[in-house]
C-alpha cells in the first residue's frame, strides 16, 4: 500500500515499506479498518523517493539549523494517541513560535462554556492567495477528526517550502476543535434533526444561536479572503459528502462536486485501500436540516464544499488508536488530490470558461430568471421615483425588482429556513422561464393551504413587491406567529406572469398580458381572463389585440395550469373582491365571503386609515370572464377566494417606491385577520368529488410509514411508481383518493399531489403514437414497428447487423450489452435504445475506435407482452405477463435467478465474448446507479464505477444541461435485491453495469413525445463518454 510522500534525511524505513508493513500486520490481526480490501492498488501516488516525509507518530518536522529545543509544559502532540484539548492548543501554539513567518494562531469565539475556540492561520501572506476552510470535532465524541485536522496542519507547515503551489497558494484556515466545550464526551442518538433539546440532533432554537457555529460564520464571512475550499470532518461512515442536506434536488454544481469528491476517493483507495462513498448529504445519509456544508456553499458562496465522514464503520466513535495514522495519510493524499484537481480546473477555466459547469447553470438560470437584455434603442417611460432596480443583487422593499431578484429571495429563504422553506417549480412560461412557487410549512398533516398569488398582470409591479413582503414576514416569524398563520401551509406565487413582467421592465412598462404569440405575432393573453370558469363570457375579447385577450381556449396558457387561487394580489383600485365576476348571480357563499372580506377592510383601516372598497366584481368594478378568483372558487371548491386591488387610485399603476412597504404591511395585517376569521367560523366543505388519477409525492418520517404505504400497494388501492430512501411516488385513482387520504392523514404521512391528472400527460405523451407507421423518434411505437426496425437495420447494413448485434467482425472486440423496457411503463427506455442503435449503424465508420471496437448487444424491449400490454390495456402496467392464479406475474428487475438462464445467460455468459459494459435503461429520475442494490456496502469497484458514472453525467450536462445524479442502487434509491446489474456485475462479472434512469422528474413515466429526441441525444453522448472512459482502463479492479 502507499501512503503520505513526506520525507526527511533520517528516515529509517520508507513509507511504503512502513505503511505495508502496517497493513500486513494488521491484516493477520483482522482489524486492519472496517473493510476488506479487495486488492492492493497496482500503483500509487507515493514512493520511496518521494519529496514528503512519512508518516511518523510524532508527525513531520523538519529541524532548522538555529532551531533549540525547548521544555514542554504538555505532553507532547503526535498521532499514536488521542490527545486533550491542553495538548492540542500548545501544539497549536508551539506551531505558531517555531514557524511565525507563516503560522498565526487566533482566537475566533468563545464556547458556551467561555473556552477557546482556537484557529491557526497558514499563510505566506501573498494577496493574491485563495483560502481553504478545515474544522474538526464540531460533534465532540468525533476524536479522529482532530487528529486528522491536526496531522493536517503540521504536515503543511513543516513542509511549506517544498509542498506543490496548489497548497501554497492557499490561505489555510484550520480550527482543530469548534467544540471544546464538549471535546472528550461522548454519547449516541437518532438519526435526523430534532427540535426536542434533549435529541442528540438538537438543531438548537435558531440558526447560529450558538457561539461555536456562528464564530465559523463570522471568520468565513468577516474574512476578506476568497475561500475555495471548505472542509468539515467527521466520523464514522467513511464518505464524502456535498450539499445538499436538506432537499434531495442536486445543487447547482453537482457534477463539480462530484468530481471533486470522486477525486479524493480515488487518491484514498490509492494510498490505503479504503473505499470512501460519495455523493449528497441527502442521497448517502439522511435529511440534514442546517448543515454547515450546506451554509458554505449557498450562503458563503464556497464552490468545493464537502463534509468528511472518516474512519470507521466497525468500530464507530471508537476507531482504535492505531488506525489515526493510516487515517490521517488517507486523507492528506485525498486534500492534496483535491487542491491539485482544483488547479488544475482553474487552469482549464482561464482559457475556456465554458468547461464550468456552475457558471453554465448560473448562466442558464439567469437566462431563465429574466436577465434579457433589451435593445439598445429601446427605453422605458417611467416616473423617476420607481426606476427599475434591476441590479440589486438583494431583496429588500424599498425599490422594485426584477425577476432575478425574487427568485434569488426565494432561494436564500429555503437555504437559511430549510425546515419550513421549499421552493419548487409548478411549470415553465411560453418563453422558457420557470414559475416558482414558495411553499412555508411545519409539515404537520392536518394544516390547511392558503395560496397567495401576484404579478398575473405583468405591469403591476406592487403586486410581487407585497406578495414577498408577506412572504419574507412569515417565514423570519413563524415560530412566534399566532396558530392561526402557523397551521396553515402558505404557497407564495410572486409573479405569475414572468414574460411579461420581464417585458414591463426592458421594453414596455405597461404590458399587461404575457408574451403568447397570435396570428403570427406577439399579442399576449390576459392570464386573468384565461381560467376554465366563465370563460369566454362577457368581460373577456377574443380580440388578440385586446387587453383582455382570454386566449384560444382555457388554460391554454402554461401559467394557468399551475395554479389554484386562494388570495391573488393585482393593482389598482383598493378594492377586495370576491367571486363572481362573469355574471351578476350571488354566488352560494356571498354573505360568509363578504364577512372575511369586510374583516380584511377593516384591519387595514386600523393599521393606516387606509379603506378599501369590499364586493363583487360587477359591483364595484366592472364583468370580468375566466378570472382566476372566479375558477378557484367555482371550479377548484376553495371556500375563501378574494382578489385585492393594492393601491393607488392616484399613482395608478405606477405607485411610487416609497409606498411598497407601507402596502405590503397593510395587506399582512389584513391577511392575518382573515387567517382569524377563517380558524373562528371554520365550515363544514365537502370536497368536490374527485374523478381524476393523479400521483402524489410520499415522503416518510420512519420505516413503518413505508410498511403501511406498501400494503396499500398490494391491495391495489394505490400503484408504486418509484420508491426512494425517504419518497415514494404513488398513483391513486380518482375514487379512492379521499379515502388514501384520509389513511394518510392519520398516520401521519406527509404527501402533496406531484401529477393533479394524469389522463391529460397521457394523451400528450401518446399523441397518434397507435396508428402503425415507420420508425421514428417523434412519437412512442408499438411492438411491431420496433422489430420491423431492427429487420430493417439488419437488411440495410448485413455486414455490421445481426438480429440483437452491431459488430465489425473483428474478434478481439469487447462487448457491450444494451436493454431496455424491462418495466414495460417506461417507454422512453426503448426509444433511447433503438435510437442509440440507429446511429451507431448508421454513423458507424464516423465513431472512434472505443466505438468500433465493441460488439454491440442490444435488446430494445426486454418484456415485449407487458409492453404491448400497456399499449392496449393498462398504460402503467410494470410487470411482465406470467399468470400466478389471476396474472399477478413477476417485477422484471427482481427476476435475476429467471432471467440469467434465458436472454442475458445465453448472450453474456455463452456468447465467449468479454463484455466490459452492461446498460439497462429505465425511467424516471435522471439518475445512474451501479452496484449494489441488495446491500450498503461499496462493491469493490466503487470507485472505479463512480468515476465512469461522473464521465457520463458530464457529459449527459454539457449536451443539454441536465443534472444526473450518480451513485449506487442503495444509496440514491432504496434497498433492491435481484437487480440486473447486480447480477451482471456479481456473476457475469461485467466491471462497468450501470442502470440508467432517463427523465424526467415533472412528467414521470409520461414524458412528452417532444423530449424523446433530447433524452436520446443527451445519453447516447453520455454512453460514448463511458466507452471512452472504459477504452482507458485496461479493466477494473474486480477479481474475475
Amino acid at each position: 500500500m502507499n501512503t503520505c510522500s513526506i520525507t526527511l534525511t533520517h528516515i529509517s524505513q520508507s513509507p511504503v515499506e512502513e505503511i505495508s508493513q502496517k497493513i500486513k500486520e494488521t491484516k493477520k490481526k483482522s482489524e486492519s479498518g472496517t473493510q476488506t480490501l479487495p486488492r492492493p492498488p497496482t500503483k500509487g501516488k507515493f514512493t520511496q523517493n518521494s519529496s514528503l516525509s512519512r508518516c511518523s507518530g510524532k508527525g513531520i518536522k523538519q529541524i532548522t539549523p538555529n532551531q533549540k529545543p525547548r521544555r514542554r509544559k504538555f505532553k507532547l502532540m503526535d498521532w499514536k494517541r488521542y490527545h486533550k484539548l491542553n495538548v492540542i492548543y500548545s501544539f497549536l501554539d508551539e506551531l505558531e513560535q517555531d514557524f511565525p513567518a507563516i503560522c498565526t494562531v487566533s482566537v475566533i469565539g468563545k464556547s458556551v462554556e467561555n473556552r477557546d475556540i482556537k484557529m491557526l492561520k497558514i499563510s505566506n501572506s501573498d494577496a493574491t492567495n485563495t483560502a481553504v476552510w478545515l474544522d474538526a470535532s464540531i460533534h465532540s465524541r468525533e476524536w479522529i477528526s482532530t487528529a486528522v485536522v491536526t496531522y493536517l496542519a503540521d504536515v503543511i507547515v513543516r513542509n511549506f517550502k517544498t509542498l506543490s503551489k496548489n497548497i501554497t497558494s492557499q490561505d489555510w484556515y484550520i480550527v482543530p476543535v469548534l467544540n471544546p466545550d464538549g471535546f472528550g464526551w461522548g454519547n449516541n442518538g437518532d438519526e435526523g434533526s430534532s427540535a426536542n433539546p434533549s435529541n442528540v440532533f438538537y438543531r438548537g432554537p435558531a440558526p447560529f444561536s450558538e457561539p461555536e457555529s456562528a464564530a465559523v460564520r463570522d471568520t468565513i464571512l468577516g474574512s476578506s479572503a476568497q475561500f475555495k475550499v471548505f472542509l468539515s470532518f467527521h466520523s464514522y461512515f467513511e464518505q464524502i459528502l456535498f450539499p445538499w442536506g436538506y432537499k434531495c434536488e442536486p445543487c447547482p454544481d453537482y457534477l463539480q462536486l462530484m468530481e471533486a469528491g470522486t477525486v479524493m476517493a480515488r487518491a484514498i483507495y490509492e494510498t490505503t485501500g479504503m473505499i470512501y462513498k460519495v455523493g449528497s448529504t441527502k442521497d448517502l445519509t439522511y435529511y440534514a436540516c442546517g448543515t454547515s456544508t450546506d451554509w458554505s456553499y449557498a450562503i458563503a458562496k464556497i464552490p468545493y464544499s464537502f463534509m468528511i465522514e472518516l474512519r470507521g464503520r466497525k468500530h464507530r466513535f471508537r476507531l482504535p488508536k492505531d488506525q489515526i495514522l493510516d487515517t490521517c495519510c488517507e486523507i492528506w493524499s485525498a486534500v492534496s488530490s483535491l487542491m491539485d484537481f482544483i488547479g488544475s480546473t482553474k487552469s482549464k477555466k482561464s482559457h475556456n470558461n465554458e468547461d464550468c459547469p456552475s457558471k453554465q447553470v448560473a448562466d442558464d438560470k439567469d437566462n431563465k430568471r429574466g436577465k434579457i437584455i433589451a435593445p439598445s434603442t429601446t427605453t422605458i417611460e417611467e416616473e423617476n421615483n420607481e426606476k427599475p432596480t434591476c441590479d440589486i443583487p438583494k431583496m429588500d422593499w424599498d425599490n422594485y425588482h426584477r425577476l432575478s431578484v425574487i427568485y434569488n429571495f426565494m432561494d436564500d429563504l429555503e437555504q437559511d429556513f430549510p425546515a419550513i422553506c421549499t421552493v419548487g417549480q409548478i411549470g415553465t412560461s411560453l418563453e422558457g422561464r420557470p414559475i416558482q412557487v414558495l411553499k412555508v410549512s411545519n409539515s404537520i398533516t392536518s394544516n390547511s393551504g392558503v395560496w397567495i398569488d401576484a404579478g398575473i398582470h405583468a405591469r403591476e409591479w406592487i403586486a410581487p413587491a407585497v406578495a414577498t413582503y408577506i412572504a419574507d414576514h412569515i417565514v423570519r416569524n413563524f415560530s412566534t406567529l399566532p396558530s392561526s398563520i402557523s397551521n396553515k401551509d402558505w404557497y407564495f406565487l410572486p409573479v405569475v406572469n414572468p414574460d411579461g413582467y420581464e417585458y414591463s421592465h426592458t421594453v414596455e412598462r405597461m404590458w399587461r398580458k404575457n408574451r403568447a404569440w397570435h396570428g403570427g405575432k406577439c399579442v399576449g393573453v390576459d392570464l386573468n381572463r384565461n381560467f376554465s370558469y366563465g370563460w369566454g363570457e362577457s368581460g373577456s375579447s377574443d380580440v388578440p389585440t385586446h387587453n383582455f385577450f382570454r386566449g384560444p381556449a382555457p388554460f391554454s396558457e402554461p401559467e394557468s395550469t399551475a395554479m389554484k387561487v386562494y388570495i391573488t394580489l393585482h393593482s389598482y383600485g383598493q378594492i377586495i373582491l370576491f367571486p363572481f365576476a362573469y355574471k351578476s348571480q350571488l354566488c352560494q357563499d356571498y354573505v360568509r365571503l363578504l364577512e372575511g372580506a369586510t374583516v380584511m377592510s377593516k384591519a387595514i383601516h386600523k393599521c393606516n386609515g387606509n379603506i378599501y372598497k369590499v364586493g363583487i366584481s360587477r359591483d364595484v368594478m366592472y364583468s370580468a370572464a375566466g378570472t382566476s378568483n372566479d375558477w378557484s372558487y367555482g371550479e377548484a371548491r376553495i371556500p375563501y377566494c378574494y382578489l385585492i386591488e393594492l393601491r393607488s387610485r392616484k399613482h395608478k399603476f405606477k405607485l411610487p417606491k416609497e409606498e411598497i412597504e407601507e402596502t405590503g404591511n397593510e395587506i399582512l395585517n389584513c391577511v392575518k385577520a382573515l387567517m382569524e376569521f377563517v380558524d373562528a367560523n371554520d365550515v363544514n366543505i365537502v370536497a368536490p368529488p374527485n374523478n381524476k388519477t393523479q400521483v402524489w409525492e410520499i415522503r416518510f418520517t420512519n420505516e413503518g410509514q413505508r410498511t403501511f404505504v406498501k400494503t396499500l400497494d398490494s391491495a391495489g388501492a394505490i400503484n408504486i411508481w418509484k420508491e426512494e430512501f425517504s419518497t415514494m411516488d404513488v398513483m391513486v385513482e380518482g375514487p379512492r383518493a379521499a379515502q388514501v387520504a384520509s389513511m394518510m392523514q392519520e398516520r401521519e404521512i406527509p404527501f402533496a399531489v406531484a401529477v393533479g391528472d394524469v389522463a391529460v400527460l397521457i394523451d400528450k405523451e401518446q399523441g397518434s403514437s397507435f396508428i402503425r407507421m415507420t420508425m421514428d423518434w417523434e412519437r412512442y411505437h408499438r411492438l411491431d414497428v420496433i422489430y420491423e426496425f431492427m429487420e430493417n437495420l439488419q437488411k440495410e447494413f448485413p455486414f455490421l447487423c445481426a438480429l440483437l448485434k452491431i459488430s465489425n467482425g473483428n474478434p478481439n472486440n469487447t462487448g457491450i450489452w444494451m436493454d431496455g423496457a424491462i418495466h414495460p411503463r417506461e417507454w422512453v427506455s426503448i426509444s433511447v435504445v433503438t435510437f442509440i442503435a440507429d446511429r451507431i449503424v448508421r454513423t458507424f465508420n464516423d465513431q472512434p475506435a472505443s466505438v468500433t471496437n465493441k460488439d454491440w448487444y442490444i435488446v430494445p424491449v426486454l418484456n415485449p407482452d407487458g409492453y404491448e400490454y400497456t399499449h392496449t390495456t393498462d398504460r402503467m402496467w410494470r410487470k411482465n405477463r406470467s399468470r400466478y392464479g389471476e396474472c399477478v406475474a413477476m417485477d422484471g428487475v427482481k427476476r435475476a435467478k429467471k432471467a440469467r438462464r434465458t436472454i442475458p445467460e445465453k448472450v453474456i455468459l455463452k456468447s465467449g465474448v468479454d463484455f466490459k459494459v452492461f446498460l439497462s435503461f429505465h425511467s424516471y429520475g435522471e439518475v445512474i446507479i451501479f452496484p449494489w442494490g441488495y446491500t450498503s456496502d461499496a462493491c469493490p469497484d466503487y470507485v472505479e464505477l463512480l468515476e465512469g458514472g461522473t464521465a457520463m453525467a458530464k457529459a449527459i450536462f454539457q449536451e443539454s444541461g441536465h443534472t444526473y445524479k450518480v451513485g449506487s442502487t442503495k444509496d440514491l434509491m432504496y434497498y433492491a435485491a435481484g437487480t440486473s446489474i447486480d447480477w451482471s456485475y456479481g456473476v457475469a462479472n461485467v466491471p462497468f453495469s450501470y442502470m440508467i434512469e432517463l427523465r424526467g422528474k415533472k412528467h414521470r413515466f409520461l414524458l412528452p413525445s417532444e423530449e424523446i429526441v433530447p433524452t436520446a441525444r443527451e445519453t447516447m453522448n453520455g454512453v460514448l463518454s463511458l466507452l471512452d472512459f472504459v477504452d482507458s482502463r485496461c479493466r477494473g479492479t474486480q477479481s474475475k
